[in-house]
């Protein structure tokens, strides 16, 4: 939704709720299910429409709304449920389907209401409703096409009516009483099958966030209905304070409109992704760089304890990074820093020198994840980090790997952390350090790279053989963990809940096996981590966090399919762990880059230079504007060449800041050096708007 529709949109029901008209009374007439949840009891909540089907809960937990009103709180791995249908569902020539919304995440699918594909493996439901990055979408599933219709993206951390109107002919979708989608198409409805309708889930997928007061009609209800609907039942569902996403507008900042259909030119359709840029952002004054240290830590403010190696500091509720000189530090980095291939041997020689020059003169202060090593060895050389590939080079020492896309994989993507010879390999591989051990210079230490993370590791783990003298000890490690859980160990029974608690349980085995080796080595140095980049099973377990937080030091998280960091959850990642966190790759592509087929690499698709330019620094602005973030690694230093055959850059991708060949791409260039000098100024800010008040209503 764009934000100014959102804005009329909340006017509207003010509006509505104020006036309380004449004509607000829920429409009689096929109203076929109906449930509110202050009426919950023992896990049901009764149908008030006279089908009589009660809506039946798995583990419910209520939280209180305006007045007497109750919602559904979903955690997003086991709260939902399913219409009890003694009283069966039938839609012959039309439906309507209200339901009030609270999300709390913007990616992937979330199952809102209805009847799911058979398929786990399909979104489409047999007919209902579910969030696609937020966007409400309404799906049927006739026997010979599928339909979809995408509304308008949400707010997050918000209240929101989703009204679906459908008949045989004629299909409109509604937010907050206002048309957000709309097509004319001949429909048919599926009659009822084997699954029931689902409520805030789906067979093995669940909603996050809070559901409100529901309804069913087996009619299309007409605008004025809709709108009854909503006068009626909007003082239930009071917005709560706007989520970090939307407050921008609240304090002014101008947004401009990007396109994205994702990641691949092939894949999903277009969409226009609110982006805000330095020049949008509302009373910021841009000021003269700050004086630095010769690490990039600001001297302004007077320095902290120092101990001639980077540290943490929780100060007032933010985190920083602190030089080895003891200043404040946030660091403005940049990955894969490496000679283009076609480089002649003078400049070559100079590469080093040269490029840490037009690094700094561009804004970065530090090196991520893959570059030369030659630019260690620089005079004044920028902080730069180690990777160590604990647990990829101990697989690959058994011949028990195989190459994916940006990372390595594991015999049913099951990492052997639970070998028994992972500790004292680990304790071998981490003697390089020692090299490196008094180095004030280097940042931290990676330990892998975006280890293997499915949502059923557990299940993987069951399949693990037996009998094989590599792999059996993942599938006893997994039956052991059962056994003290006191959970079933048969794989029909096992729960959301376990695969994620087990999820937990092998990254913090792993991150306490590399913490160890490392600590017995080097006791000067940050640990980042294994560079954590998975949507499900990661960035949205609640174990997860807590469970690696008290092994690593900063939290490297390679942040993707996400449009610019997302306050709120990174804030819940950090409170879970008590650690700060850096966010180590992210990028975005334009298809006017010649001769690149843009189809790999896990960064944003947009039109054009200007495009990336402008997501660079809406990027930027939000990482600047979240207390839990040290950093950024941008991804990265030069485009993948056009004739790259590797998995994850087949074909060439813009990723860069530089052409293959080195030459600049002055556009994105001039936006990265515009914000990046910026970035103290910047936070000052954010951290004072943030005390000052709570944004405009």
């Amino acid at each position: 939704m764009s934000l100014s529709r959102c804005c009329a949109s909340c006017f509207f029901v003010a509006g509505l709720v104020a006036l309380h008209l004449s004509f607000a009374a829920l429409p009689p007439a096929g109203l076929v299910g109906h449930w509110r949840f202050e009426s919950l009891r023992e896990n049901r909540a009764p149908d008030q429409s006279p089908s009589g089907n009660p809506l039946v809960v798995n583990h419910a937990v209520t939280h209180p709304e305006s007045g007497s009103a109750a919602s559904l709180a979903c955690d997003g791995f086991e709260v939902g449920g399913r219409i009890d249908e003694r009283t069966p569902l039938i839609f012959k020539q039309g439906l309507t389907i209200a339901l009030w919304v609270w999300p709390v995440r913007s990616t992937g699918y979330e199952p809102l209401l209805g009847r799911p594909n058979p398929n786990p493996a399909w979104t489409t439901p047999l007919t209902g409703l579910y969030l696609s990055e937020a966007r409400p979408v309404f799906g049927l599933l006739p026997a010979k096409k599928k339909f979809l219709l995408e509304g308008s993206a949400l707010p997050l951390r918000s209240w929101s009516l989703i009204v679906v109107t459908a008949d045989e002919h004629h299909a409109t979708l509604w937010v907050n009483g206002v048309k957000s989608a709309e097509a004319n198409e001949s429909l048919s409805f599926p009659a009822p099958g084997q699954l029931p309708w689902f409520f805030g889930r789906s067979t093995t997928q669940f909603f996050r966030g809070r559901l409100g007061e529901s309804l069913l009609w087996n009619r299309a209800l007409n605008p004025g209905e809709v709108a009854a609907v909503l006068a009626e039942t909007a003082p239930r569902h009071a917005n709560a304070e706007p989520s970090s996403e939307s407050q921008a507008a609240s304090w002014g900042d101008r947004m401009v409109e990007v396109g994205s259909p994702g990641s691949r030119p092939d894949g999903a359709a277009w969409r226009m992704r609110p982006t805000r840029t330095l020049g949008g952002l509302n009373g910021f004054v841009a000021a003269q760089p700050l004086a630095t240290d010769r690490w990039g830590g600001r001297t302004d403010r007077p320095a902290r304890r120092a101990t001639g190696f980077f540290r943490t500091e929780q100060i007032d509720g933010r985190w920083w990074l602190v030089t080895p000189e003891g200043h404040l530090f946030w660091n403005v980095g940049i990955n894969s820093v490496r000679p283009p291939r076609a480089i002649s041997p003078a400049t070559g020689k100079n590469f080093a020198t040269t490029a840490t020059a037009d690094l700094r003169a561009l804004g970065y202060n530090g090196l991520g994840n893959g570059s030369v090593s030659t630019l260690q060895s620089v005079r004044d050389p920028l902080p730069w980090s180690i990777r160590l590939n604990f647990m990829a080079s101990f697989a690959q020492k058994h011949q028990q790997t195989y190459p994916t896309s940006g990372h390595t994989g594991f015999k049913e993507q099951c990492f052997p952390v639970f070998h028994p010879d992972f500790p004292a390999w680990a304790q071998k591989h981490a003697g390089s350090l020692a090299a490196t051990v008094d180095s004030p210079a280097v940042l931290g230490i990676f330990t892998d790279n975006e280890l293997q993370c499915p949502v059923d590791l557990l299940d993987r783990h069951f399949r693990l053989p037996a009998d094989d003298p590599y792999l059996r000890h993942g599938r006893a490690a997994a039956l052991a963990w059962l056994a003290a859980e006191g959970r079933s160990a048969d794989p029909a029974q096992f729960t959301l809940k376990d695969r994620y608690r087990f999820i937990a349980y092998v990254f913090s085995t792993y991150a306490k096996i590399v913490h160890d080796a490392i600590r017995a080595v080097d006791r000067n140095h940050l640990i980042l981590g294994p560079r954590c980049n998975v949507h499900r099973g990661q960035f949205d377990n609640p174990w997860f966090w807590p469970a690696i937080g008290p092994w690593i030091d900063v939290v490297a998280v390679n942040y993707y399919a996400l449009w610019g960091p997302r306050r709120d959850e990174i804030q819940e990642w950090s409170e879970a762990m008590q650690r700060p966190i850096m966010l180590t790759e992210w990028y975005a592509k334009a298809m006017d880059a010649p001769g690149l087929a843009n189809t790999n690499g896990a960064g944003w698709l947009v039109r054009n230079q200007a495009d990336r330019a402008k997501y660079y620094q809406h990027f930027v602005l939000a990482a600047c504007e979240t207390p839990a973030l040290v950093g950024f690694h941008y991804f990265k230093y030069l485009d993948d060449d056009s004739d790259s055959v590797a998995l994850d850059s087949a074909g060439g991708a813009n990723k860069g800041l530089y052409h293959a060949d080195g030459t600049p791409w002055v556009e994105l260039q001039d936006a990265a050096r515009e914000v990046n000098y910026q970035i103290y100024p910047l936070i000052d800010f954010f951290t004072a708007r943030a005390a000052r008040h709570s944004p405009r209503q």
